[in-house]
């Protein structure tokens, strides 16, 4: 947590600001220990970290966040009860995380106009995006889990006649079986054209012969995400999935070959993107999407993204093809941005999965 601190208050005098505000569970998780999904704003000042937690969530945070100075409430605006303490003469500058909640906002403006409140954006996606070696190991063992429990359990169930939400809900018990705090997403299981859908949530829909099976789902393990797609083929591929499946592979090697500290996220899109659509293929999402405390994160390799990658960086690399009245494939990676490029943390093979 001292290293996330740090490299936070390093900013404070560029961005000329005196504190930093954050509200949203995984970033206060992120620096100070506190694993809340419901609340409890920190401020972060030049020599004290302060967290609001309410009653019940106290000894929680007294054995997760032992470093920071604690602001017990019983109810109210937890934003306000920060500044009640009388922790920030008047005058300062607060930066706040673009996400916090609006209505917190407007109400320490009201409240406190002797303090100046300066939205700073995404400031601690940008930060956490470059990831410490432990964040990458925590990463990398979400990543291990989604692929034992993929192969060992959720694959010898697959067969006609089973029904998506059965396979999801299988998903979601061994990954708690297993110690998942939680699933990353509700695990995505669609069948035959209704794989056509990127997002599509699982359905009581069965399982037939001769279907793709499009697989998306990661666990969360210390707070950090995984995210793992696959697609299965019911009996033997014809020509049709046959060529839509090698369409997929070799946009995603296209993008993962272009991977590296310096390229614009923009063109890691481009490199799967133009080869999808020279393939006159549909492709209606970004190549991929910044992963670590958050499922979706800093950076987007989407069209028009002109950040430029950087060593530290976890990112998808999910190319896909959709087609209406037949079905979808997408094949996801997750790769850690080197000094020599890139390292691919799924092992899970990409020869198409058949079973018949």
């Amino acid at each position: 947590m001292k290293k996330r601190i740090k490299r936070l208050r390093s900013l404070f005098k560029r961005l000329k600001i005196d504190a930093y505000l954050v509200t949203q569970p995984e970033k206060v998780r992120y620096l100070t220990g506190f694993n809340s999904m419901d609340w409890g704003p920190c401020l972060v000042l030049k020599d004290e970290i302060y967290l609001v937690v309410g009653t019940r969530d106290a000894e929680q945070a007294r054995r997760e966040a032992p470093e920071v100075k604690l602001i017990v409430i019983n109810y109210g605006p937890g934003v306000l009860a920060l500044f009640r303490e009388n922790l920030l003469p008047a005058g300062l500058k607060v930066g706040v995380e673009e996400d916090c909640f609006f209505n917190e906002i407007e109400i320490l403006r009201e409240n406190c106009p002797q303090n100046e409140f300066l939205n700073c954006k995404n400031l601690i996606d940008q930060l956490s995006a470059v990831k410490f070696e432990d964040e990458i190991e925590k990463i990398e063992k979400a990543q291990r889990l989604v692929e034992l429990i993929f192969e060992k359990h959720i694959l010898p169930e697959v067969r006609p006649g089973i029904s998506e939400s059965e396979l999801s809900a299988k998903i979601s018990y061994f990954g708690r079986i297993y110690g998942a705090e939680r699933d990353s997403f509700l695990p995505i299981v669609v069948s035959g054209e209704r794989a056509c859908i990127p997002h599509a949530r699982p359905s009581l829909k069965k399982l037939n012969p001769r279907e793709v099976v499009q697989f998306d789902f990661g666990f969360v393990m210390d707070g950090y995400f995984s995210d793992f797609s696959r697609v299965v083929f019911l009996g033997k591929p014809d020509k049709k999935a046959k060529e839509a499946y090698q369409a997929v592979l070799e946009a995603q090697s296209r993008a993962i070959e272009t991977l590296r500290a310096g390229i614009a996220a923009e063109k890691v899109d481009r490199a799967a993107r133009s080869y999808l659509e020279s393939k006159n293929y549909n492709f209606p999402h970004a190549t991929g999407h910044g992963l670590g405390i958050m499922i979706h994160t800093f950076p987007r390799l989407a069209p028009r993204e002109k950040v430029r990658l950087k060593v530290g960086y976890v990112v998808t690399i999910e190319p896909g093809v959709y087609l209406p009245g037949w079905g979808g494939i997408r094949i996801e990676d997750v790769l850690v941005i080197t000094k020599t490029g890139s390292s691919n943390l799924t092992r899970f093979t990409k020869e198409m999965i058949i079973i018949d």
